[in-house]
């Protein structure tokens, strides 16, 4: 049986605000708006498969809606950075409750971004441990590996699933 995520028992654990999404209609697409003192900023999170059966990529960033891509290069400075990793986080998990079976990970494109999520996660894994199973790449190319997130280490990437709560050890390589 896999975990229900209770988001606002956790949510409001974390003291958070988050903006509201919509979805397309294949929900592997979310929408919402960043809204702060540059003014209202369309970001997308878009779900990719990869090579491997039930694993997703999150992209996520500055939708152009003319050439219909996602800028995950695009640096906003909207003053609301913490609203948009708890809202990513929500979108994440979201999207594993309508795909319990499935992997999602996600990878920073820029220094910046890799250490506020790191950060972001250390500061918020005891509340999200109890619903999720979460990874994180370490290693130098080509001897690379995954391993259960830990806190204060500094991970590329990060691999999450649902915890499913029957047959999920605690500590254990992928």
């Amino acid at each position: 049986m896999f975990n229900t995520f209770d988001f606002k028992s956790v949510f409001i654990g974390m003291n958070s605000e988050f903006y509201f999404f919509s979805i397309d209609k294949d929900r592997i697409e979310y929408f919402f708006d960043s809204i702060g003192p540059k003014g209202i900023i369309n970001k997308r999170v878009r779900f990719l498969q990869t090579n491997f059966k039930g694993f997703f990529f999150l992209s996520f960033g500055d939708y152009n809606s003319e050439t219909d891509e996602i800028d995950e290069y695009s640096v906003t400075n909207n003053d609301d950075t913490n609203k948009l990793i708890y809202t990513v986080v929500k979108i994440a998990i979201d999207f594993l409750q309508k795909n319990p079976l499935f992997f999602v990970q996600s990878s920073w494109r820029d220094e910046l971004r890799l250490r506020l999520f790191n950060s972001w996660l250390n500061r918020n894994l005891c509340l999200m441990d109890s619903y999720l199973i979460i990874y994180g790449l370490i290693g130098e190319l080509n001897n690379e590996k995954w391993e259960r997130f830990q806190k204060n280490h500094r991970y590329k990437a990060v691999l999450i699933k649902l915890r499913n709560t029957d047959s999920q050890p605690k500590n254990k390589e992928v």
